[in-house]
């Protein structure tokens, strides 16, 4: 009897910090997120003739984090990118772009116009 006890409080108090951890680090995001703007970034999807991304959709990142969960490599690849930060509030990030501040795609590849100043330096 005492060691179902003795296991149930020991399950109680992990329960406890595990939900407390969780609090602490959702409020620990917060100031970030409330200091967040958009900013120009890569996806990898539209390429320079000599392989180098263009800067084509609007990201929105929280203060001093950068996190891309989306990046297509030179070599075709979905990778992920970002700063420690970053990794550390991925999936807040993730859900608050998801919920709230929605990526902007400005420039896609049939979006180039022929004839453009830079058309002959984007890959066809």
């Amino acid at each position: 009897m005492r060691a179902k006890k003795a296991r149930f409080r020991w399950r109680s108090i992990v329960a406890v910090m595990l939900i407390l951890s969780l609090i602490g680090y959702v409020i620990s995001y917060l100031p970030r997120r409330a200091m967040g703007s958009y900013r120009l970034t890569q996806s990898g999807e539209v390429r320079l003739n000599f392989g180098w991304a263009i800067s084509d959709l609007k990201q929105w990142s929280p203060e001093g984090c950068w996190w891309q969960g989306r990046f297509f490599s030179i070599k075709g690849k979905i990778k992920t990118r970002g700063n420690n930060w970053g990794y550390f509030y991925a999936p807040l990030i993730a859900i608050d772009r998801k919920l709230n501040f929605p990526d902007e795609v400005f420039l896609t590849q049939e979006g180039i116009k022929e004839g453009d100043i830079f058309s002959s330096l984007i890959e066809q």
